[in-house]
């Protein structure tokens, strides 16, 4: 079902660091099926960063969050 991209709602997460040596990142979220794509400027290179930007998505997806986002 993931694979084969025919289902909305699966999406991956990867996260991108530059060439400076700030600590930041990017986090890039792409949903599987239509490629939408999320990015978020990360203040670290942490877990508890990418933590931070999945609880921000989910408080502004007012409970859709479930729907929107079957697996990552």
């Amino acid at each position: 079902e993931i694979a084969d991209r025919g289902i909305f709602g699966h999406w991956e997460l990867d996260s991108m660091i530059g060439t400076r040596k700030k600590g930041e990142t990017i986090l890039a979220l792409i949903e599987r099926k239509t490629r939408f794509l999320l990015l978020w400027r990360a203040k670290g290179k942490t877990a508890a960063e990418c933590v931070r930007f999945l609880d921000g998505l989910e408080g502004k997806a007012c409970g859709l969050f479930p729907l929107l986002f079957k697996s990552i």
